[in-house]
């Protein structure tokens, strides 16, 4: 999958603390700041690694994400899943989408939360629903 051209991280750098990242040109746990992060960005953004130039959110994916979806404003980092990291019964679908909520009750509360929830279980993500199985 190709990122949206209209789409640029901008001052959002939410991966770079919430993720956890064990490659061998880098290492960090999940929910703490890259080493290389700096009030400006990455501090090596030219030359960072390959783990980092090759990760795209999905919200630089997904177009039915709108601009209020880039994770700094909606606290919300949406993560493309391949079928192999699905659970088992799901592993059919072309792709699974996990939403790791950063911004707290808030940032589920949002109605475009619930609208992109609704319209993936409309579009016949009716597993979804099943949070036990994941």
């Amino acid at each position: 999958m190709r990122a949206l051209a209209k789409r640029q991280c901008g001052p959002c750098t939410v991966c770079c603390v919430e993720l956890k990242i064990d490659t061998p040109e880098l290492r960090k746990k999940a929910r703490v700041p890259c080493s290389h992060l700096s009030v400006a960005g990455c501090g090596i953004y030219a030359t960072r690694p390959p783990v980092c130039q090759q990760f795209l959110c999905g919200w630089r994916l997904f177009e039915e994400m709108g601009d209020h979806w880039r994770p700094d404003l909606s606290g919300i980092l949406a993560l493309r899943k391949a079928p192999d990291e699905l659970p088992v019964a799901w592993r059919g679908a072309p792709y699974g989408v996990h939403l790791v909520v950063i911004g707290g009750e808030a940032a589920v509360k949002r109605p475009a939360f619930a609208g992109y929830v609704a319209a993936a279980l409309a579009r016949g993500g009716h597993r979804a629903g099943r949070c036990g199985d994941a």
